[in-house]
């Protein structure tokens, strides 16, 4: 069997559905059946998460043993939680509506302090002086309010349509002044209703997948 088969046939000897692996790695559905299909071919990281997910060891999913060794790396539920990640935000929504959640990313509980938390996926360069470039991950704690000068998560409405951007945030009585970390950006300058702090950056993850 190839890895895709074993990762099945695993997960049907203890009769779960790809939903119930989906909550124990934080993979989504339609990756995991790729992977079980053989359409898709699991990195040594994702690897590493659905072994854990159903207990064996990576050796076995490989095929280098028969033996289904269990993980002896820390139980999943007491030491990781899984954190949404963000792309889009639906102009009447909640910030971490379902709808707007493609995946979730697997940390370190320890990572994770009181409050809500979500990552943002970033597509732009317009943080690359703060070390935030394409394809980072940047942990965001969900609250109203940042100290000036921080790096916010900010909900913009332009032209009835919303999205979500990082910046350096400096307040006045009635007006957000958005300053990205890159030259070839401006810096905005707009009333409280048209832009709303959601969240404050406290960590960044590149993914180099």
């Amino acid at each position: 069997m190839d890895v895709g088969q074993r990762i099945r046939a695993v997960r049907k000897e203890k009769k779960w559905t790809l939903e119930d692996l989906k909550e124990r790695t934080g993979l989504s559905v339609s990756f995991l059946s790729d992977i079980e299909r053989g359409v898709s071919n699991p990195s040594l990281k994702r690897l590493k998460e659905i072994a854990k997910g159903l207990n064996v060891s990576v050796s076995y999913l490989l095929g280098e043993t028969e033996e289904k060794a269990k993980s002896t790396e820390p139980d999943f539920e007491e030491e990781l939680v899984k954190v949404p990640i963000i792309y889009s935000v639906d102009p009447v929504q909640p910030l971490l509506l379902e709808e707007n959640i493609r995946e979730y990313q697997v940390i370190p509980k320890k990572k994770i302090k009181n409050g809500t938390y979500f990552f943002i996926k970033v597509a732009d360069e317009s943080m690359s002086g703060s070390g935030i470039i394409p394809g980072s991950l940047v942990l965001i704690r969900k609250q109203s309010d940042v100290s000036n000068g921080k790096i916010a998560a900010v909900l913009l409405t332009e032209r009835d349509k919303e999205k979500v951007v990082l910046r350096k945030v400096f307040k006045t009585n009635s007006q957000l002044f958005l300053q990205p970390d890159n030259p070839k950006y401006e810096t905005s300058i707009l009333p409280f209703e048209k832009a709303k702090i959601v969240g404050k950056a406290v960590s960044i993850t590149l993914d180099l997948e």
